[in-house]
């Protein structure tokens, strides 16, 4: 029995004779089309139509389109907008005309990763000074003058002493400052100040002394008032038996036990004047003394002044609550004899020496506020082994400053 489409005779070698071969070859020609479809482009390929058809079609390629706010709008039936701010409409319509109700969400906050720091008030140039912090903005809020309060809204420029010559008020007025947190950012609670401007040309003589009276101790006499101003009582603090008038001065002792003289004036800026005589080769290596602007009743810290004689000579100041180690430099050279004055007016401490030469350094402010009103001059630990380390003072002028 034979079958169709069966070759047979096959060679010894497996392979098909000649005479097969052309006969796959005829029928091969026999199904294959005669000709291709018209057509075709890069990218097409042919596919079978039916069971003799042919055709070029497109293979379909992955392509990526954008996913429109409209589209989002419409698929999910509403619309989320992130604002700080309240949007303008409760609905957003898309292109095709379809509305759907606007969501508001807030940005997230952030709490800011440090606590704004304390203004810093210049009274004496009527200035103040805010840093530069992530997260914070400091603004004037309110100018009170005379007692009557008006608001503001003045963002303060940050890292340079901020002139308020911008608000148009004369001193003495008070400001109110706060923090504010900018966009995205949260403080942990409320941070404001009021500060007092006075007015630094106001200068009024508290009391003076020229110590043109009898001899005797310092402590429970009182000033003589006589270059202005209305007597007051000398106060002490420690070891006090080494401040003494003496030949119509307050003459100040050798000894190893410190003391200090003081009194209140009520205010925390003041001007102190006073003529100073030291001794010829007068060498330490200790402050001979220290005076004090407001300060608190003991009377010996607040904004000091430090006389001293050691490494050819030298003043130095430091702000009230600042460490002894934080003392700026304000004058360098012998202590000459003659008349000193020295100012303390807001973050300001100033100092005329007997040569002419003005000095003015600015000490950043200390929270929480140690300030006091008190004056004091101390006497430092000297070695009673050198008698010419003995000085004195003359024709004290106690003042208050925009009192």
């Amino acid at each position: 029995m034979t079958m169709g489409n069966t070759f047979r005779g096959l060679l010894a070698t497996g392979h098909l004779p000649s005479v097969a071969k052309q006969e796959v070859i005829d029928l091969v020609r026999t199904e294959a089309p005669e000709s291709l479809p018209p057509g075709g482009t890069d990218g097409q390929v042919l596919t079978r139509t039916g069971e003799d058809g042919l055709a070029w079609t497109t293979v379909q390629q992955n392509v990526i389109t954008t996913w429109s706010k409209d589209q989002q709008a419409t698929a999910q039936g509403f619309w989320i907008e992130v604002s700080a701010g309240e949007p303008a409409s409760p609905t957003y319509t898309t292109a095709d005309g379809t509305t759907v109700p606007v969501i508001w969400q807030k940005p997230l906050d952030v709490v800011v990763p440090v606590v704004p720091e304390t203004p810093q008030w210049d009274a004496w140039n009527t200035t103040v000074l805010v840093p530069s912090l992530v997260g914070v903005e400091y603004r004037i809020t309110a100018v009170t003058k005379d007692g009557a309060t008006t608001p503001r809204d003045i963002v303060i420029t940050p890292d340079a002493p901020f002139p308020l010559g911008v608000l148009g008020v004369p001193v003495p007025f008070d400001i109110d400052v706060q923090a504010f947190a900018t966009l995205g950012y949260t403080l942990p609670a409320a941070f404001a100040w009021r500060h007092t401007y006075p007015d630094p040309t106001a200068v009024v003589v508290f009391t003076s002394d020229t110590f043109d009276r009898a001899d005797g101790p310092l402590v429970g006499s009182a000033t003589d008032a006589a270059l202005g101003g209305t007597p007051i009582l000398w106060d002490g603090i420690n070891s006090t038996s080494h401040f003494t008038v003496s030949g119509s001065a307050l003459r100040i002792t050798a000894g190893t036990a410190w003391g200090a003289v003081k009194f209140d004036t009520g205010a925390e800026n003041m001007s102190v004047s006073f003529d100073l005589h030291i001794p010829t080769g007068m060498t330490t290596v200790n402050d001979i003394m220290t005076i004090s602007l407001g300060s608190h009743p003991h009377g010996i810290h607040g904004w000091v002044w430090r006389f001293n004689t050691n490494a050819g000579g030298k003043i130095l100041v430091h702000g009230a609550g600042h460490s002894i180690n934080t003392s700026q430099v304000m004058h360098v050279g012998p202590l000459e004899q003659g008349r000193y004055t020295l100012k303390r007016a807001g973050s300001t401490a100033i100092l005329d020496t007997p040569d002419g030469l003005h000095h003015e350094v600015s000490i950043p402010a200390i929270a929480p506020d140690v300030d006091g009103t008190w004056f004091g001059i101390r006497q430092s630990n000297l070695t009673t082994s050198a008698p010419n380390l003995d000085y004195a003072i003359d024709n004290l002028v106690v003042s208050t400053i925009g009192a």
